[in-house]
């Protein structure tokens, strides 16, 4: 993290929180603020941080208990995220989307996709496929025009498809590799494999950290061609990692990227709204 306290400085040392029968350690921001006093502002800060380039991550300690620690941790490098302040163009294009991708109730099973050791289990939508380093649940699928500046395709014309989830950290501690949870078959012209943008619904923040035990919303989306055939239904792929000793270094690192589930979404139409 940038602009570390000088050693021994007291703001450098952990803050114990206590929010109901949960305890949580906070690492106070530099420089010096008044700590956190609820688990919720302690999410707040961690995100404002990341949105100024600075690190900022949960941690699961011992007895279930968490710490927000401003530096190291499994997260990474900090990655794309927007400003943590709210503007007014800011406000209404989260409540344009947030329309956009208005739940509408459907359902349906996937057909079996293999995966590494033969058939993949098939999951209906709103159902938890459960396992590390998260619990995720299919919850819809959209397909949106361009959302400036939150989807701007790369060519005029292009439109997107957004897959809907919610998603909770199992890991113990926070995860910024969102861009790894999910793949998408059955959608021709997709400009690329992995999601363009994956951003927080309630207030799009892109490329997240998520924390662990605090499942949030999330949207994934792909830039898709306008000359390629509209889709009606898409086949999600939700993938997990195992935390293991790396063979080369030793160092424990979530490895083996491994699809796990297989969802078939429809996708509703939600363009020119």
């Amino acid at each position: 993290m940038r602009g570390e306290p000088p050693a021994g400085d007291p703001c450098a040392a952990p803050v114990l929180l206590s929010v109901g029968e949960t305890e949580w350690r906070a690492y106070d921001a530099w420089p010096p603020t008044p700590p956190p006093s609820t688990v919720r502002e302690a999410m707040r800060r961690a995100r404002a941080l990341q949105g100024e380039g600075r690190f900022a991550t949960l941690r699961r300690v011992a007895g279930g208990r968490h710490r927000v620690a401003s530096g190291g941790g499994d997260a990474g490098p900090d990655r794309r995220t927007w400003p943590s302040r709210w503007s007014p163009q800011r406000v209404a294009l989260v409540l344009v989307i947030v329309a956009a991708l208005a739940i509408v109730p459907f359902g349906g099973w996937s057909a079996a996709v293999d995966g590494p050791t033969g058939p993949l289990p098939r999951q209906a939508l709103d159902e938890v496929s459960e396992g590390l380093p998260w619990n995720v649940t299919i919850t819809g699928g959209r397909l949106l025009d361009d959302q400036p500046p939150l989807l701007r395709a790369t060519t005029p014309g292009n439109r997107w498809v957004i897959i809907l989830a919610t998603v909770e950290v199992t890991a113990d501690t926070s995860r910024s590799d969102t861009a790894d949870i999910l793949r998408i078959s059955g959608a021709e012209g997709l400009v690329t494999e992995a999601p363009d943008t994956v951003a927080i619904v309630s207030d799009l923040t892109t490329h997240p950290y998520l924390h662990p035990g605090l499942p949030e919303s999330v949207l994934f989306a792909w830039e898709q061609s306008a000359s390629a055939p509209v889709p009606t239904e898409v086949e999600v792929t939700i993938f997990s990692k195992t935390f293991r000793p790396d063979t080369l270094s030793g160092m424990r690192q979530w490895l083996d990227w491994t699809p796990r589930a297989v969802v078939r979404v429809p996708i509703v139409d939600r363009r020119g709204l």
